[in-house]
């Protein structure tokens, strides 16, 4: 536990100098910590720093409503997001999302869809 606090100590003075693997590295140990309302953040600020991995991470919670309101649409976007930046798993996740969102009813006519370019 002390470790985790070390790293946490010395991945946020990373991402205040503007790293933003650490954002990313942070939201890690604040997940270990079970730190979900934290880790959001970190997530949120390596994302809004076009990091892939943030992206990602952040569509987790999501999906899973872990430190943020659970909204399948919003994980869907940021999978998107990370996956036109190359992430694998995420553009998986993103269809898997897309598929249950139209089975629940909730892909209507008038919600946006992930092959919309707006």
């Amino acid at each position: 536990e002390k470790d985790l606090e070390k790293a946490a100590k010395l991945y946020k003075m990373a991402a205040q100098k503007g790293n933003i693997h650490a954002h990313n590295n942070l939201g890690y140990v604040q997940m270990v910590q079970e730190n979900h309302v934290e880790a959001a953040k970190s997530f949120r600020a390596a994302a809004e720093q076009s990091s892939e991995d943030g992206m990602y991470n952040l569509a987790g919670l999501y999906e899973n409503g872990l430190g943020v309101e659970k909204d399948l649409h919003m994980a869907m976007h940021y999978h998107e997001q990370a996956g036109l930046r190359g992430h694998t798993k995420a553009a998986l996740a993103a269809q898997r999302l897309a598929r249950l969102l139209e089975n629940e009813g909730a892909g209507s006519s008038n919600a946006p869809r992930p092959t919309d370019n707006g």
